[in-house]
């Protein structure tokens, strides 16, 4: 490769050109051109830059952004997987998808709108720069430099706490496939220390009950219902007094190659060395994978190997029993040491459903592509989810959780590693304040929504398109107050299931001429007639949006209550009900309408009979 510089229409060019055995050559396209302060990348030859840089291929910086033209105004941006940002030759641009079909498409449906100010929470981590090795616990190839203020990762080449008894693999389990079949229990006990004599029983897979292994698969199929063993030990190496790390994470694999039980279903579950069993939440047909961690009774002062189980159980306790019909087969179960754990006891998240939280931190010293999750877990029920990936290449990076219904403590765990290297610090955990998210059509709005920009002389609107009828709500600025289209369904008073029927509200009936009705304040309280020939009548609106469902009526006496759906157009009503004074009457349910309303009826027989009011249940119509 030679740089020449040539005259090229009146204009000096440098070109890198390619030295072959015909002689001095230029390449398809030039990778470098300079012509008048402009530099070309990537140019056909005799092209001038027409911009200060001008790059006519495919580029890729830091090995991690590449940018494409795939013809004629049309570019992509590729990050470290799909494409992440594309502009099409109508300008429209897509995020997330290679064909947008109008002015923006969001593939994945979130868009996260943040700054570092107002917008984000406060910090929830304890230690984001590792000055400390009192806020973190480390497992595997991690190591904190309090000095320096990063935790650093090397992949180990043996595990911590397990001994890796297959060759060139971190698997804890000498048979995943299940092709030496089954054994009866073994003699050695969990804790005990292991010798070489009883390796070939320790180290198979041992079944009760309802489990077989059969044709290198296992296979549960309901029959008593009682408590059933998958089981497997593995041998622990001995450890210091204080390892260093209060727990041991793993992650588990397994393949289900036949399956009765849904997910979620309780039925599933693993234990391991001096813990309760924890549940396993995937028991449909496929490759799982499900994170889980030892407790804290592990040997810790034999210089021998200690056995300790694994075991995997039906109808555990605390779960739920299996049933008839209840089958799983499985081919394959994999337990793994992780690579590298990170772990922060952390109190300040928020443990509300469905938050997102954004990760800011820094990555330096990094070689290879390992596989990186954060996320955070609930120690307490047994089990933890690791839900983000991370990316790992250099310079400041940044990444977004949904934080789901686990809460509480922060990981961030390598899964995967080969001759991998990094260092990582920087952590800034915040609460994001703003989103807009879209799911299956629906539109969620977290945090505070705006309307308008404050323009003078301005009325906003904001409008439902609805199949049928349409409705809006202006704002009228000049006026200062809200105008709907529509009627308002808000209840009674603000009250959405119940009206309440004062004694101001009932009117006597002409059955006693000349008589009136009275309130009664010599004890309970209340209206009463003055004539016992007399019958009692109240009149009650239905709020819009809302259907009448049920009427009691309170008093000193247990008289005939009869319910109507009355009309002010017609004068009819129809009856919907009777009871008595006293009991909740379940009337006919009738609708709100513009023209109808409810009339009580209450038929006294005495001066002494006082009625204290009612109520009328409402719902809404749906």
């Amino acid at each position: 490769m030679k740089g020449i510089i040539e005259k090229i229409k009146g204009l000096y060019q440098f070109t890198i050109k390619d030295e072959s055995a015909s002689g001095l050559r230029s390449i398809g396209f030039s990778p470098l051109t300079f012509i008048r302060d402009k530099i070309g990348i990537g140019l056909p030859p005799n092209r001038r830059p027409k911009e200060k840089v001008h790059i006519g291929g495919n580029t890729k910086i830091d090995g991690s952004l590449e940018v494409n033209r795939l013809k004629k105004s049309r570019f992509e941006v590729k990050g470290q997987g799909d494409t992440s940002f594309i502009i099409n030759e109508d300008n429209n641009v897509g995020i997330g998808t290679k064909e947008p079909k109008s002015k923006l498409s969001l593939r994945n449906g979130e868009l996260n709108i943040f700054d570092t100010t107002s917008n984000l929470g406060a910090e929830s981590l304890n230690d984001g720069n590792f000055d400390s090795t009192t806020n973190w616990e480390s497992q595997g190839g991690f190591t904190i430099n309090t000095t320096g203020e990063y935790a650093e990762f090397t992949t180990p080449t043996d595990t911590n706490y397990f001994e890796k008894i297959n060759p060139g693999s971190f698997d804890l389990i000498y048979n995943p496939t299940f092709s030496l079949g089954s054994v009866a229990a073994a003699t050695t006990s969990a804790g005990a220390a292991a010798s070489s004599a009883d390796d070939a029983g320790v180290y198979r897979w041992h079944t009760t009950k309802d489990w077989t292994i059969d044709g290198a698969k296992a296979t549960f199929e309901h029959s008593t219902g009682d408590e059933s063993l998958l089981q497997q030990k593995i041998r622990a190496k001995a450890q210091a007094s204080t390892p260093g790390i209060t727990r041991r994470f793993l992650k588990l694999t397994y393949t289900i190659d036949e399956s009765t039980i849904a997910d979620e279903s309780g039925k599933f579950a693993i234990v391991l060395p001096g813990g309760s069993a924890q549940e396993i939440k995937k028991t449909s047909v496929g490759t799982h994978t499900h994170f889980i961690y030892t407790a804290t009774s592990l040997p810790t002062t034999n210089n021998a190997g200690h056995i300790v189980p694994v075991q995997l159980y039906f109808n555990y306790t605390g779960t739920t029993s299996t049933s008839s019909g209840d089958k799983i087969v499985l081919s394959r179960v994999s337990l793994e040491e992780l690579p590298g754990v990170l772990f922060q006891r952390t109190m300040a998240i928020d443990p509300v459903v469905n938050e997102y939280y954004k990760l800011d931190y820094n990555i330096t010293e990094n070689e290879g592509a390992p596989d990186v999750l954060f996320g955070t877990i609930f120690l307490n029920g047994g089990r933890f989810r690791a839900s983000e990936k991370l990316n790992i290449h250099g310079g400041d990076q940044s990444a977004i959780i949904k934080q789901g219904t686990l809460s509480g403590d922060f990981i961030i765990m390598v899964t995967n590693s080969d001759a991998d290297t990094f260092r990582i610090t920087n952590l800034v955990y915040k609460k994001i304040q703003s989103r807009v998210t879209t799911s299956a059509g629906s539109l969620s709005i977290g945090g505070n929504l705006e309307i308008g920009a404050g323009a003078a002389a301005t009325d906003y609107t904001l409008t439902f398109d609805g199949e049928t009828n349409d409705g809006v709500i202006t704002w009228l600025e000049d006026e200062d107050y809200f105008k709907f289209s529509k009627d308002i369904s808000a209840g009674w008073h603000g009250d959405a299931s119940t009206i309440k029927v004062l004694p101001r509200d009932f009117v006597g009936n002409e059955d006693a001429a000349g008589a009136a009705i009275h309130f009664d304040d010599t004890g309970t309280i209340g209206i009463i007639p003055s004539d016992a020939d007399m019958e009692l009548y109240a009149f009650v609106p239905i709020p819009v949006g809302k259907k009448a469902t049920h009427v009691s009526v309170f008093g000193n006496n247990t008289r005939p209550v009869s319910v109507f759906e009355s009309n002010v157009n017609s004068g009819t009503h129809t009856s919907k009900g009777s009871g008595n004074v006293g009991t909740e009457i379940d009337i006919t349910d009738f609708n709100h309408s513009a023209t109808n309303y409810l009339t009580i009826k209450i038929n006294t027989n005495a001066v002494t009979n006082v009625i204290y009011g009612a109520t009328v249940t409402i719902a809404d119509i749906v």
